[in-house]
């Protein structure tokens, strides 16, 4: 019989999937920022955002292809206070996973920071 927690690569893949998302929307956004801002050459910082957003778009896009391999889905439940909820499947057991929303900053700053 199946375990009904997540292997780390389970995990990892489940991260990606909360993570990678909220890391795009953070580039999305700064980049509307910085096409507003007055920098002399935005276009420098306009590429790096911009190949650093392509980058995320393919690991997510694979990571999404391993979870429906594995027959795994990820799903957004709740938000309360400072509390956020995803729901996840693995292995036919339904799991959930509860952040702090200094948390999700937090990891979404690391995503950020392994992709620059």
């Amino acid at each position: 019989m199946s375990r009904p927690y997540a292997t780390p690569d389970e995990e990892k893949l489940i991260n990606a999937c909360i993570f990678l998302p909220m890391a795009i929307k953070t580039l999305e956004r700064d980049l509307n920022l910085l096409e507003k801002s007055s920098l002399k050459i935005p276009e420098v910082y306009e590429e790096i955002i911009h190949r650093m957003i392509l980058k995320m778009r393919e690991d997510l896009r694979e990571a999404k292809r391993e979870m429906l391999r594995q027959k795994m889905k990820v799903w957004y439940v709740d938000q309360k206070d400072e509390m956020t909820t995803y729901g996840a499947v693995i292995r036919g057991y339904e799991t959930k996973h509860t952040f702090w929303s200094y948390t999700l900053r937090h990891r979404t700053k690391e995503v950020l920071l392994q992709y620059s």
